[in-house]
Order: structure tokens, then sequence, then C-alpha cells
């Protein structure tokens, strides 16, 4: 068992089903995130368009970071669904997934 690589814990800050404001700026933070070996981790938070009700582009600035941000598009009533995706270093390279539900009101 401790010769094996462990799972990330994917960590993101705030509660995951969260209101908006139309032309809001949405901050994503994973810095939370770790992993149980001490591998190295790295990020990419992309946006779940198949589950969500937007239809507008949405452009994650940032989103290969532990800290990304977008623009809330004007589209009261629509869901965006944003996944940050932490992977480790470790041999085989492990990833975990968590997902936060943007409500625009």
């Amino acid at each position: 068992f401790e010769d094996a690589n462990h799972a990330p814990v994917a960590r993101v800050a705030g509660n995951l089903d969260r209101t908006v404001k139309a032309n809001d700026r949405v901050q994503l933070n994973a810095e939370e995130s770790s992993d149980p070996d001490d591998d190295a981790l790295s990020f990419k938070w992309w946006r779940y368009d198949e589950a969500d009700s937007a239809t507008s582009k949405i452009k994650i600035n940032g989103a290969t970071s532990m800290r990304a941000g977008f623009n809330v598009p004007n589209e009261p009533g629509k869901t965006i669904h944003i996944v940050a995706e932490v992977t480790d270093k470790g041999t085989p390279a492990l990833t975990r997934y968590q997902r936060i539900v943007f409500t625009i009101e």
C-alpha cells in the first residue's frame, strides 16, 4: 500500500453550488488541493457545457493554474458548470475532479 500512488484530493474554495450575478467576475481557487504522497499537482479548469444551460462562450483565464477566473454571461436563470481537474505527478498519474455549479441571477 505504501509503495502505490494515491489519488490527489481536489478541493475548491467556497461552496460548490453558487449564485452569481450577470457580468460578475468569478474567482476560482483550488489551492487547498493536496496529494497524500506529496506529489506535485497540475490543475486544469474547464467548462462542462454538456451539463449547463448557458449558451454564451466563456473564457477561463488561468485555466491551467491553481487560481482561475471567468466573467459571468448575461443569461439570468441559466447555469454554468465548471470543473477543477487535479492530477498528481505520481506513477501512474491519477486525477480527481471537483464540479462547481453557478446559477446566474
